[in-house]
C-alpha cells in the first residue's frame, strides 16, 4: 500500500511540474496542445485545492452531480448538449466526501448549452448532462466556495452575451461574485502591469495571440493603490506567447503584463484569496 501511495504521489508531482512553466513564482501554464489532449478524452488538469481546472468531453448523458464543496464554471468549446439544473435528485447516493451522485432530477431547469455558452453552477446545486447532441467538449473551472449554506443560483450567459463582451472592451466581467468573477478579455495592444494582491487570475485564450510576461520587477509603478498597483512595464519577468487553446494561471501578487497583443481574446476567472 505505501508503494502504491509513493508513486501516485510521485506521478501528481510529474503532472504538477510538466505544467508548470515558471515553478519559482507559481505561474502556470497548461498549453494548447495539453488542452486538447485533455479535450480528447476528459480530466482533471490542475487542482491546488482553492480551484481546480478540467478539461470536460462527453459523447452521452451522465449522472447526476452535486459537489459540496466547488463550484462549476463551464464554458463550452465544442458540440451542445442539454444540462438540467436545481431541482431534486432522484437516487442520490454519496459517492466521496461532499460528493453526491443520482439518476436523475425532477422540476430542475433546463439549459441548452451550445459553442461560446458559459454556465455557472454553485456549489450544493445538483446538475445533470441528460442529452448530448453527438458530443460536448467545455472546459472548466472549479472554485472552492466558502463555508456557508450553499446557493442554488445557476448563470446561464449565452453566446451572445459573451461574444458581445469580447467586442465592448479590454474587460467585460460578466459575472461577479464574493468568491469569484467571470469575465472576458479582449486586447488589441500592450496594457499597463498589473499586480493583483488577493486574486487569482485564470484565463483561457479563445482567439488571436499575445506575448504575456510575469515575475520579474515593475518599472513606473503608480496609482498608489497597494492591492491592486499597476506599473508601466516588467525588466527580468517570464515571457509567455500565449495563442488559441492555451491556459495561463497567475497566482495572487505575481506582476503581469500584455507586452504584445494581436486580437487577443480570453475566458477568464479571477478566484479571490480566502474562498
Amino acid at each position: 500500500m505505501r508503494i502504491w501511495t509513493l508513486i501516485a504521489t510521485l506521478l501528481l508531482m510529474a503532472v504538477w511540474l510538466s505544467a508548470a512553466d515558471e515553478p519559482s513564482t507559481g505561474v502556470i501554464v497548461i498549453d494548447h496542445e495539453k488542452m486538447a489532449a485533455g479535450f480528447a478524452k476528459g480530466g482533471t488538469l490542475f487542482n491546488n485545492g482553492a480551484f481546480q481546472i478540467l478539461t470536460s468531453h462527453r459523447v452521452a448523458p451522465g449522472m447526476v452531480e452535486v459537489h459540496a464543496h466547488y463550484g462549476d464554471i463551464m464554458y463550452v468549446v465544442e458540440g451542445s448538449a442539454t444540462v438540467v439544473t436545481g431541482g431534486t435528485v432522484v437516487d442520490g447516493k454519496p459517492t466521496g466526501p461532499g460528493e453526491i451522485r443520482g439518476k436523475s432530477i425532477t422540476g430542475g431547469k433546463t439549459n441548452h448549452l451550445v459553442p461560446g455558452d458559459v454556465l455557472v453552477i454553485q456549489a450544493g446545486t445538483p446538475h445533470w448532462f441528460q442529452d448530448v447532441d453527438k458530443l460536448v467538449n467545455y472546459y472548466v473551472v472549479k472554485p472552492r466556495m466558502p463555508e456557508g449554506p450553499p446557493s442554488s443560483e445557476v448563470v446561464h450567459i449565452d453566446k451572445q452575451k459573451v461574444d458581445a463582451g469580447f467586442a465592448d472592451g479590454i474587460t467585460t466581467v460578466l459575472l461577479d461574485r464574493k468568491a469569484y468573477d467571470v469575465r472576458t478579455g479582449h486586447r488589441v495592444k500592450p496594457g499597463e502591469v498589473e499586480t493583483h494582491k488577493e486574486i487569482t487570475d485564470i484565463m483561457y485564450v479563445t482567439g488571436g495571440s499575445a506575448t504575456f510576461v510575469t515575475g520579474g520587477q515593475v518599472s513606473g509603478e503608480k496609482n498608489g493603490n497597494t492591492d491592486e498597483p499597476r506599473g508601466k512595464s516588467i525588466a527580468g519577468g517570464q515571457s509567455h506567447h500565449l495563442v488559441k487553446g492555451d491556459v495561463i494561471v497567475v497566482p495572487a501578487g505575481t506582476p503581469h503584463w500584455f507586452e504584445h497583443a494581436d486580437n487577443f481574446n480570453s475566458f477568464g476567472v479571477k478566484i479571490r484569496a480566502g474562498n
